[in-house]
């Protein structure tokens, strides 16, 4: 009895990895076409606002220039992400949890198919990232401030 249902879990492990599998690819497909049309876009806009006489028209393509770079880096980033879950899938470390080694539940992975660490961990790391002063918890990237929890 206890064989089949290892069995039956490790199907169903399978099942969702492809499950995973198949939306990482579909959207990695998405961001590339997206990213190409955007360069078409970037192209375009920066002709544009060479041939712009105007201080607020140019303002505005400048703003939507750089707009659309931080879209951009976001996409690029979701695509590094993407990619490396791929490669966890292949080599089969995907859905393990890179701190303690143990299996990132099915459910969080549905949510999050990039996430690398189980939700303790990734709580602790974030954690991790804040300085505490006094009553107040500084975050270390964004510098804001939060009233510390009791």
């Amino acid at each position: 009895m206890a064989l089949a249902e290892t069995n039956k879990e490790t199907s169903d492990r399978e099942s969702v990895l492809i499950k995973i599998r198949t939306h990482l690819l579909a959207r990695r497909e998405e961001i590339l076409k997206a990213s190409s049309q955007c360069i078409k876009n970037r192209i375009g806009l920066a002709a544009q606002t060479q041939e712009i006489k105007d201080e607020v028209d140019c303002a505005s393509a400048t703003h939507n220039l750089w707009m659309d770079t931080i879209h951009s880096n976001k996409r690029n980033n979701e695509l590094i992400q993407i990619d490396n879950g791929l490669q966890r899938i292949k080599e089969g470390a995907y859905g393990i949890c890179e701190e303690c080694g143990e299996e990132i539940p099915e459910k969080r992975l549905q949510a999050r198919p990039f996430a690398v660490m189980c939700v303790g961990c990734q709580e602790e790391k974030e954690n991790a990232g804040k300085l505490r002063t006094g009553r107040c918890i500084v975050d270390e990237v964004t510098g804001e401030e939060s009233l510390k929890e009791n």
